[in-house]
């Protein structure tokens, strides 16, 4: 092994032996599963997997582990054929940290039809991007994805997940949609939402919340059935047959934009009361500008037009 050593003022840099694609301290790797295997579990503090060149790598189950991946300018992907199945997920962690540093990108994607990650037991994940790929996060972890997503956004039993990007169909035209399940989950979306057809751009159940800074084009609606959703830009609904806007058990839609339909379709729907048309709705009291619709402790604002 050879170290590189400026003696204006000593600088060691990560170097690259013939074959060798990652680094741990001063040991490097032929594979990053040897250097993945060689993680100890229950660490108290993050172990640095430094690349050395682009490394593109399958599938993985991690348990227990905290890693740091210092791209060093290079590219990390994990990419897998992926399945027909949604519940089949490629790559699995419980209770870990996955971080990233450094310039580069950190991607995942799959060849297949469609993969997911599943992102379990308080384990903290961070990814520049995914393509043609599903995220789940539950058991209050917590998930970052810097740039977009292509697949479906999942958080259910307090997971917390964020994309900083858009969130779109798969490259197949599947899929898109965003979903947050119980209470203290939640899904923010910085970017659009744009899903495939016959799919809820957003579906927040049973106390879960979830929040799009951009617009909704979806097929069928965005629904709150004892959930919340907040959507900062436009919803724009393209099938006849479906409803823009779906608020049931106590759910609580907000639209700080506008709602619109096809001329058939159904403008929105609280509780058991639908809503063919914007007419019926009432300046609201709670939220002035916005037009509010109610039926029991459901409730649809949408930001009035003048």
């Amino acid at each position: 092994m050879k170290k590189i050593i400026l003696l204006f003022g000593i600088c060691i840099a990560p170097f690259l032996v013939m074959g060798q694609v990652c680094q741990i301290g001063s040991k490097s790797y032929a594979t990053l599963g040897a250097a993945l295997a060689a993680v100890p579990k229950g660490g108290a503090s993050p172990t640095v997997i430094t690349l050395l060149q682009n490394i593109s790598f399958g599938d993985f189950y991690l348990s227990n582990k905290k890693i740091t991946f210092n791209l060093n300018g290079k590219n990390l992907l994990f990419t897998d054929k992926g399945m027909s199945d949604i519940d089949v997920r490629d790559w699995s962690m419980e209770n870990c940290t996955v971080d990233y540093t450094g310039a580069g990108t950190f991607k995942i994607k799959t060849t297949g039809i469609i993969g997911g990650i599943n992102i379990v037991d308080n384990s903290v994940f961070k990814v520049t991007s995914m393509e043609d790929c599903a995220i789940f996060c539950m058991g209050n972890s917590v998930a970052t994805v810097a740039e977009n997503v292509n697949g479906m956004v999942k958080a259910e039993a307090g997971g917390r997940i964020t994309i900083g990007g858009n969130v779109g169909m798969t490259s197949a035209g599947n899929e898109g949609n965003v979903e947050a399940e119980g209470n203290g989950s939640s899904v923010i979306v910085n970017g659009n939402v744009t899903t495939a057809d016959g799919i809820n751009a957003a579906y927040a159940l049973d106390g879960g919340t979830i929040t799009i800074g951009g617009n909704v084009n979806t097929s069928i609606s965005v629904s709150a059935n004892g959930g919340t959703v907040n959507i900062k830009g436009n919803v724009t609904l393209s099938d006849e047959r479906a409803i823009g806007a779906d608020a049931a058990n106590g759910g609580k839609i907000t639209i700080d934009g506008t709602l619109t339909v096809p001329p058939r379709a159904t403008y929105l729907k609280v509780g058991d009361v639908w809503k063919k048309t914007k007419s019926g709705g009432k300046p609201s009291a709670s939220k002035p500008g916005y037009l509010e619709y109610v039926a029991g402790n459901n409730t649809v604002w949408v930001k009035h037009s003048y």
